[in-house]
């Protein structure tokens, strides 16, 4: 069970705290005390006969005196009740006495009641004023009937009075609680966010010391450096020094020091800071990492650099020896060592990057591992045989990794032997030729096609072009070019953009090869032309003249409909012409002149139409459509 708090405890706890220090009261009694003695001595000077007068100063100086002695002794609270009932007692006490409800001692009861309130608490001040205001009801009762001015009515005024002074002090005593709790309060929470800064502070520093990482706020007005206890600590210096970047920059090494100056500059501009630059520290060079940004003012006046420390010696040194490792790694090629039995004993981590095996993986087997299926046992037998026979073997060959996946390498495969010439090992060196067999693959479609349309190019086309005419040769059918031209493709390209124009090829190039078959040709010849071959038509010049107009109407028409340019309908047309080939009466440059002419031609004629080179196989085309 918990213990009652003493009254002292209560007096500290209550009004007094609020301010009012026990030198103040002391003092106050103490004038309190001389003020009623003052009144005692005049009183007894000037008027000796009213001796009846005497009685209330002195027994409030008595009770002034004993509130002194209570208080010297620490109890507070109790001297302080002493005083304010003690006062309304002698008050009330001399006014049945003497003076009654008209008594001028009435006017003390409102300060008694303000005093009491205010040093005691709020239900002292209403006890009083309860207890007063029956005093004067019993003092105006006893007074006589005086029909001048009532006695009653004096009660009324004064218990007005009181009331008005119970309210007030109720009143101000709980803003001034109220204002009090919110100071607490406030109170209360900056010592929370101070406790919290604090410990966020502790935790930065310990995050710095973990991370090897310090902050530093650099002061543009003095030129100076605020650094934390880890910068300190990288530079060797003892925490809580201050530098300046004057002093900074004569550590930092000559070489790095124009990389330095040009990141500051940008960090000026508004950039964030970033550099990396040695600096002598007790004689040795250290690599230091500096991070930071530049706070400016609304002139854009630079206040402060905010920034971050780190010595990364230890990384410089260890990339460096990534560095080396890495280059002696990749310049090094896949080895395989293996006994006279072919069993694996050894392979080094180039063999592990290309083929995906690890050590484990692979001691105790044979290379036969990576077989991938691709080459029959004769190509095998070939190898050892050239290999027993020379000592060595080197050429492409298709294995297949850990994973499965087949992939070409280069591969050299040496015969160790003794001093009996007797194998004892065979060395296998090896390297993933995947990469070059994409570019040779890659500069292969360059040489042939068109990057931009995918379709064959102008000597893809050519090479065709003469085994088609071969393939004429041996089986008498003909075969037909036809060159196509995009009507008013300069107009979309000086308007729309290139990019536009590109997007129309590639779309022209899907429809010309949706427009033949498997085994005719659709090749891109340049700029907005295009070729169309047709192979193994018929063997009659005028068939083989309409099949022709039939593939080139079936163009005409698929050019026709709209195409769609980064969400923009566009319409084109094309000028076709056509010359029919046979055998090899004419070379491939002649026979691509002739569809060229007759393209002209077709232009000549009003564009979006076709012409055949010769005239009277476009009288007979008019011939069979009539």
């Amino acid at each position: 069970m918990k213990d009652k708090p003493s009254p002292d405890l209560r007096a500290k706890n209550h009004l007094v705290s609020w301010g009012l220090s026990l030198t103040f009261l002391r003092s106050t009694l103490y004038l309190a005390l001389l003020s009623s003695l003052a009144f005692l001595l005049l009183a007894y000077v000037f008027d000796p006969s009213q001796a009846l007068r005497l009685i209330g100063p002195g027994l409030e100086a008595l009770l002034v005196a004993c509130s002194l002695y209570l208080l010297s002794r620490g109890q507070t609270h109790f001297a302080l009740s002493s005083l304010l009932w003690g006062s309304w007692l002698i008050v009330t006490g001399v006014l049945f006495f003497y003076g009654g409800v008209r008594g001028t001692l009435v006017i003390t009861y409102p300060l008694i009641i303000l005093m009491g309130g205010w040093l005691l608490g709020e239900r002292s001040a209403v006890i009083l004023a309860s207890l007063t205001s029956a005093a004067i009801v019993v003092l105006a009762t006893a007074e006589p009937y005086d029909a001048s001015t009532p006695a009653a009515l004096y009660g009324i005024v004064q218990i007005s009075c009181i009331a008005l002074s119970t309210l007030l002090i109720i009143f101000l005593v709980r803003s001034y609680k109220k204002g009090l709790n919110e100071v607490e309060q406030l109170s209360k929470d900056l010592a929370k966010q101070g406790a919290e800064a604090r410990a966020t502070a502790a935790d930065l520093d310990t995050a710095q010391s973990i991370a090897h990482i310090g902050s530093w706020v650099y002061s543009f007005s003095n030129d100076r450096i605020a650094m934390s206890d880890e910068t300190c600590r990288i530079f060797n210096l003892p925490p809580g020094t201050r530098g300046s970047r004057k002093a900074y920059l004569e550590t930092v090494h000559p070489d790095d020091l124009p990389s330095l100056v040009t990141a500051w500059e940008e960090a000026l501009k508004g950039y964030p800071l970033f550099n990396e630059h040695r600096i002598e520290i007790r004689r040795k060079s250290h690599w230091i990492c500096q991070r930071g940004k530049i706070e400016f003012d609304a002139n854009s006046k630079p206040l402060r650099c905010i920034g971050s420390t780190q010595d990364i010696t230890e990384i410089k040194l260890y990339e460096d020896e990534l560095r080396i490792a890495a280059t002696a790694f990749e310049a090094r090629e896949g080895m395989i060592i293996t006994d006279a039995e072919q069993k694996i004993l050894r392979i080094n981590q180039a063999f592990t990057r290309v083929t995906g095996y690890s050590v484990d993986d692979v001691r105790g087997e044979t290379p036969r591992l990576l077989k991938s299926g691709r080459h029959d046992e004769t190509f095998y037998s070939a190898m050892w045989t050239e290999i027993t026979n020379a000592g060595a073997w080197a050429g492409e060959i298709w294995n297949r990794r850990k994973n499965g996946e087949i992939y070409p390498e280069w591969l050299t495969i040496t015969a160790v032997k003794n001093a009996t010439g007797n194998v004892t090992h065979y060395v296998g060196t090896l390297t993933d030729i995947s990469q070059r067999k994409a570019a040779e693959d890659e500069i292969r479609h360059l040489a042939f096609y068109d990057p931009l349309t995918r379709l064959p190019n102008r000597r893809l086309l050519l090479d065709r072009l003469q085994h088609a005419q071969a393939a004429s040769t041996r089986n008498g059918q003909q075969g037909a070019l036809l060159f196509i031209d995009l009507d008013n493709f300069k107009v979309l390209n000086d308007t729309q953009g290139h990019d536009k124009g590109d997007l129309l090829l590639q779309q022209v190039a899907h429809r010309l090869s949706a427009c033949i078959r498997e085994g005719d040709t659709a090749a891109r010849f340049g700029g907005d032309e295009f070729v169309i071959m047709l192979g193994d038509l018929s063997t009659s010049a005028v068939d083989s003249a309409a099949q022709a107009e039939i593939v080139g109407k079936k163009i005409l028409l698929a050019l026709s409909e709209p195409f769609s340019l980064l969400n923009q309908s566009h319409r084109t047309s094309a000028s076709i012409g056509i010359t029919l080939f046979n055998d090899h009466q004419a070379t491939a440059f002649e026979l691509l002149k002739q569809a060229d002419l007759a393209m002209y031609a077709a232009k000549a004629a009003g564009r979006n139409t076709l012409r055949f080179y010769a005239e009277h196989m476009q009288a007979n085309i008019r011939d069979l459509n009539a």
